[in-house]
């Protein structure tokens, strides 16, 4: 919600600030009733904090700690559930949502860590494999985070509108139909 209503007064548009508000006191709630159990959650308050310009706080900081120690050995931030697609079974998303929260709330000294789960993602993004347009449209967004150059996104960007069907949406998958939720995706 904190997403469409940022979007929408960046547009001009009246925002209702209580609600936004609401949205961003919601997202300490869930961290700290999950006890920062799924790191695709944490990820996702992360981002409705910055997008309800809540400034950094020893609450932020304790969430991207979190963040920082889930799957360190790894490298990369895996997906925790594979079954709650489309938007809670990238990978892509996942690390997409932890780099974006490291950017922008991370501290001084939490930038070694912050630096070398970020050249983990790099190495990992390098050989991953997109299989959803969930994917596509996240490995767009993380090549951004990862201050990659324009012109390594332009293949992904051409592989996408290959993939639009003649009805002008796109799917989840291929060989589906196109559908509300991959069409504003991909549009996004």
């Amino acid at each position: 919600a904190t997403l469409v209503l940022s979007d929408a007064a960046k547009a001009g548009m009246d925002i209702d600030q209580k609600n936004i508000q609401s949205q961003v006191d919601r997202a300490y709630e869930i961290y700290e009733s999950i006890g920062g159990v799924r790191q695709y959650t944490v990820g996702h308050a992360l981002l409705t904090l910055d997008l309800g310009k809540t400034p950094p706080n020893a609450r932020i900081e304790a969430m991207l700690r979190y963040l920082l120690e889930y799957d360190k050995d790894r490298g990369h931030w895996q997906v925790a559930i594979e079954n709650r697609a489309p938007a809670e079974a990238s990978s892509f998303t996942t690390n997409y949502l932890a780099v974006r929260a490291a950017n922008r709330y991370g501290t001084d000294d939490l930038q070694d860590a912050i630096d070398a789960r970020i050249d983990a993602v790099r190495k990992w993004f390098s050989e991953a494999e997109v299989q959803t347009t969930e994917d596509q449209v996240f490995r767009l967004f993380l090549s951004k985070e990862l201050g990659m150059p324009d012109r390594t996104r332009e293949p992904f960007v051409r592989r996408l509108l290959a993939e639009q069907h003649a009805s002008g949406g796109w799917a989840q998958q291929t060989g589906m139909d196109a559908d509300p939720y991959a069409t504003a995706s991909v549009l996004v």
